[in-house]
């Protein structure tokens, strides 16, 4: 189990730094196609790149909105599952320009390794959105679609 936590551990260490550069591609590169989203009781299911671009670069805007420079994610629980799966828990701290937490909240996320490399597959953003809802950023109609 500690090899899975490192594992997951360097994993969104390399993809917070993705999403700190702005480098869309590699951002990409991290998250599977179908994938699961989930906020609150409805889940959606995005099946093609060009949906999956969009819901990050709403999600992106609006961790921007709050008055996000960088993020910072902390792998908090890690669980093994079958078939080369794992289910992370994950705190997310929003910095401000002058270094200070803009916001903070959990995702839990659901990730698979294919031939050997990790990628989500789902994500559970409730906490997420209640926060960022609280920071005046309201959920966008189309957020997962």
């Amino acid at each position: 189990m500690a090899e899975l936590f490192a594992a997951m551990e360097d994993f969104f260490t390399d993809y917070a730094a993705a999403l700190n550069a702005n480098d869309e591609d590699v951002v990409m590169s991290f998250l599977a196609i179908p994938h699961g989203v989930r906020i609150g009781p409805e889940t959606t299911f995005i099946e093609t790149p060009e949906e999956l671009r969009a819901h990050m670069d709403v999600r992106m805007m609006r961790h921007e909105a709050a008055g996000t420079d960088m993020v910072h994610i902390t792998v908090e629980e890690v669980s093994g599952l079958p078939g080369d799966a794992a289910a992370v828990r994950l705190h997310w701290e929003l910095i401000d320009e002058e270094g200070s937490e803009a916001a903070c909240f959990d995702t839990r996320e659901t990730l698979a390794a294919m031939d050997g490399v990790w990628a989500i597959v789902a994500s559970d953003l409730t906490d997420e959105i209640a926060v960022l809802a609280r920071h005046g950023q309201e959920l966008p109609p189309g957020l997962t679609h």
